[in-house]
């Protein structure tokens, strides 16, 4: 009778444990299933933000393209019907000059369609002569029209996609139409300026012409075809809520979101139209692996339902060797088991309200910054276009050395402006780790080029009342790295121009040096690319070393020879090298100059997965 009542016992204690460990589990589902809705709701909002902001980018950037065209159009000599010769390929280069970050072809036709001016990519021939209209219909529709077009997906004969902007070049006096002036645009180049379109295991961007053609997708072999069409609609499966998504954009040129299923998994696309006089010329598409969103959330619960069967495996262990003990348990155990998940519960609550009150604060500081960047950028972009007209000999007549001097002192401003929005913007990022890098291979040589040039420039233009030196030295030009090259570019540009405040007006050496270098820590060693760049300028204070890479910090000392910055730089420096893995420092030998150094990981391509 005993034994009986002992299993009996065992046995309902067994029920007990086994129905409270598994309501404890159907909490952690619930809990997680929550978290994961909760997580989708933010990452909608999240996303109808970005691809709204991405619009509006596009959009300044088209029409500061259309406003350059329009300045060129109305300028002297094509208004008296110059559309070739050199006085008109000098105002076609400087007008060039002014947009090739973001075209890369520029063209006059005559009122019959016919080239006259060319500026094409290197290694291209100029098309001067061709009748252009009879190859283009968007041409024509220019000619007839007499009013800009915004050009869809096009391919050139270098076997890529371009769009493009045209205008028509009319008389002032007469309203006669003389020509067209257009530029063409790399899809791929364009867009990558906006976010990640090579990568596809994480948020990525899509763009579409309004005909529904691909112009940008981390798929290139879907570039150049309709999104309504047999191949993209076979990958897709027909999938309704894409296919609703992208029409609605398209068609109804509005904000529109969903998830949709492919065998590959679940994704969440928002689209939103660019839109010029009210018209849908191009749509943004922001989307997301619902795996890569959910991938934290799965590997904590994975983790602690690992941690829950052990324990659980424990218990039955210890439940047969001393079931006596176990039925004197029963009730703690069934206690300690109500007592965490009330305590579960009343912190998943704490956790749901500061989320709530995070969410709240970063939209309302992710508003403010971004208004205030738009609200700074968009009278901006037009005093930086006509004041550069203005500065055009051609334009509006010779003007004098004051006017001259004004004139570049207001686009120094506005770029010092511009640097400022763009290091908030930065500051913002790495303050809600949403600092985004977009690494791929690159040659170490060719970085260093690409740094060199720019700065070459600058220096020409900008610093002609000094005499300056930099000096590129490179002793491993075989090397690659895996980076993001425009971040890369951006920590190089800020440490040079930090060096250029400081070194002597007479005889100012800066020195970039590239080398590979072993790092040592404790008794492991790696392999890294060292970067350096140093000069012989007034040096820093040891003392004030460990304050540079604090947010607007800067030397004020009778050594400081220019006013201004944010003291943003070395930090912005700083979040990008830690980024890629790295790290930097500074070394200075106060009156003899500093040395600043970072250090980037060499990465074996081979070994990479993902």
């Amino acid at each position: 009778m005993k034994l009986s009542l002992h299993i009996l016992i065992t046995t309902i204690l067994f029920l007990l444990i086994g129905t409270s460990y598994g309501f404890y589990f159907y909490l952690q589902k619930n809990n997680e299933h929550i978290a994961k809705s909760s997580l989708l709701t933010n990452q909608e909002v999240r996303e109808n933000d970005i691809a709204i902001d991405i619009s509006q980018d596009v959009q300044s950037d088209m029409k500061m393209i259309l406003a350059s065209l329009n300045g060129l159009a109305y300028s002297k000599y094509l208004q008296e019907g110059q559309l070739a010769g050199n006085n008109t390929r000098i105002l076609v280069q400087n007008t060039f000059d002014q947009i090739n970050s973001t075209v890369d072809s520029l063209f006059l036709l005559d009122r019959e369609g016919i080239i006259k001016s060319n500026i094409v990519p290197k290694g291209e021939n100029e098309l001067i002569g061709t009748n252009l209209s009879k190859v283009a219909d968007w041409v024509g529709k220019t000619i007839i029209s007499k009013k800009p077009f915004f050009l869809g997906a096009y391919l050139s004969t270098d076997k890529k996609y371009r769009i493009g902007v045209t205008t028509p070049i009319i008389n002032l006096q007469t309203k006669e139409l003389i020509g067209v002036a257009g530029v063409l645009v790399p899809t791929n180049r364009f867009f990558s300026h906006y976010g990640n379109i090579h990568n596809i295991t994480s948020e990525y961007l899509v763009a579409f012409d309004n005909n529904g053609t691909m112009l940008a997708n981390p798929k290139t072999q879907f570039i150049g075809k309709s999104a309504f069409g047999t191949e993209i609609q076979q990958f897709f499966y027909h999938d309704p809520i894409y296919n609703r998504v992208i029409k609605n954009a398209i068609i109804l040129g509005r904000l529109d979101e969903g998830v949709y299923n492919i065998p590959s998994g679940q994704y969440l696309i928002t689209t939103n139209p660019i839109k010029f006089d009210g018209k849908t010329i191009y749509v943004i598409g922001v989307i997301t692996p619902i795996n890569q969103l959910y991938s934290n959330i799965n590997y904590a619960m994975g983790s602690l339902n690992k941690e829950i069967t052990l324990l659980i495996l424990f218990i039955t262990i210890i439940l047969i060797t001393l079931i006596v003990l176990l039925l004197r348990w029963q009730k703690d155990v069934k206690k300690e088991v109500k007592s965490r998940t009330n305590e579960l519960q009343k912190v998943n609550q704490k956790l749901e309200v500061l989320n709530k009150e995070l969410i709240s604060n970063e939209k309302a500081i992710k508003d403010f910054i971004f208004m205030l960047s738009h609200e700074l950028r968009t009278p901006l972009m037009p005093i930086k276009i006509y004041t550069n007209l203005l500065l055009r000999p051609n334009y509006v007549g010779s003007i004098n050395s004051k006017t001259e001097k004004a004139l570049k002192s207001i686009l120094r401003n506005i770029t010092f402006l511009e640097n400022i929005v763009n290091d908030v913007l930065d500051i913002y990022r790495l303050g809600l780790n949403k600092f985004e890098i977009y690494k791929v291979y690159v040659d170490v040589s060719d970085l260093i080029k690409q740094v060199k040039d720019d700065f070459i420039s600058i220096i020409e233009n900008d610093n002609k009342n000094i005499d300056l030196k930099i000096d590129f030295k490179i002793s491993d030009i075989e090397s690659k790295i895996y980076c993001d090259p425009q971040r890369i570019k951006q920590v190089l540009g800020n440490l040079i121009k930090n060096s250029i405040d400081f070194v002597p007006v007479n005889g100012g050496i800066i020195t970039i040096r590239v080398e590979r270098y072993t790092w040592k820590e404790g008794n492991n060693q790696s392999d890294k690319m060292l970067f350096t760049v140093e000069d012989n300028g007034t040096g820093i204070p040891y003392e004030k070393i460990s304050e540079l890479f604090n947010k607007f910090y800067q030397i004020n000392t009778s050594i400081t020879r220019k006013l201004g910055g944010t003291g943003l730089g070395l930090v912005i420096c700083k979040g990008i090298i830690e980024s890629h893995g790295g790290r930097i420092w500074i070394e200075s030998n106060y009156n003899k100059g500093a040395s600043i150094k970072f250090t980037l990981p060499l990465i074996n391509k081979d070994d990479l997965t993902g």
